[in-house]
């Protein structure tokens, strides 16, 4: 019996063609309902990090905030601590039994003029509307996500430490000097709690630093797959409106031989 070669070539392709559909058919179907559960778990997760990243940013803000108020703090309590050396100098000079009165006149006014710029200092050093050196506030910040994570800094009040330092004679200016030596034993020990309390803010700045990028990663994880999400759906609608495997090239650069080999088809 005398076979047409034409007829056997076209029923080849027919049942190629069939094959080719069925399986199509049957990722399709598979890949509709992974997408509906991956989306609903994708959009729960995102929201999961979206929170945490909200948690993470506030307290970092929180914690920030502790190191600048610390740092103001620091830094005016030196000029502080700079004038009140200069001052004890003058007081030392002063302690001599050998000046004249003019002398004496000339050291007190250079030492009225340091205690008011150390009275300056102490009034106008504000951080966020509170004067950090004119303060007996507890201040707490937020060093982490969690209930308790806290760091707090005891300030000090000086605006009645400094009183005023008499020189007229060399008495008054001994006496002056164990008032000045008390003011400069304060200075230290608020220098202590600021650098204790601004090393701890800084370690929850640096934890929340990290945690802070290690969800912005994530987050970019999670929008890489929401897109590869979205290309399944496309390269599924162009199936469905029977677009065929040439209508590919446009998703990501795959050809149609290579999602041919990708599907098994």
């Amino acid at each position: 019996m005398a076979i047409n070669p034409t007829n056997v070539a076209t029923d080849a392709i027919a049942y190629a063609n069939a094959r080719t559909n069925a399986r199509i058919a049957r990722a399709q179907q598979a890949a509709s309902g992974a997408k509906a559960t991956d989306s609903s778990a994708l959009l729960e997760v995102s929201n999961k990090l979206s929170g945490r990243a909200r948690g993470v940013n506030q307290a970092l803000s929180s914690a920030n905030n502790g190191v600048a108020m610390t740092q103001v703090a620091e830094d005016a309590l030196g000029k502080v601590e700079s004038n009140l050396q200069k001052l004890r100098k003058l007081t030392e000079k002063a302690a001599q039994d050998n000046l004249s009165a003019e002398d004496r006149t000339k050291l007190q006014k250079e030492a009225k003029d340091l205690q008011d710029k150390i009275g300056k200092t102490i009034q106008e050093t504000t951080y966020d509307k509170t004067k950090v050196l004119a303060s007996n506030a507890k201040q707490t910040f937020q060093t982490g996500t969690e209930t308790g994570q806290s760091g707090s800094v005891q300030l000090s009040d000086f605006s009645k430490t400094f009183g005023a330092v008499d020189l007229s004679s060399a008495d008054a200016a001994k006496k002056a000097l164990g008032q000045l030596d008390s003011a400069g034993k304060q200075v230290d020990q608020a220098q202590g709690r600021l650098a204790k309390a601004q090393a701890q803010f800084q370690r929850g700045v640096d934890a929340l630093t990290q945690k802070s990028q290690g969800l912005s990663k994530a987050q970019s994880i999670l929008g890489e797959s929401d897109k590869a999400m979205q290309s399944a759906a496309d390269i599924g609608s162009t199936l469905r409106s029977g677009g065929g495997f040439a209508g590919f090239n446009a998703f990501g650069g795959v050809d149609a031989s290579q999602l041919r080999a990708l599907l098994g088809v």
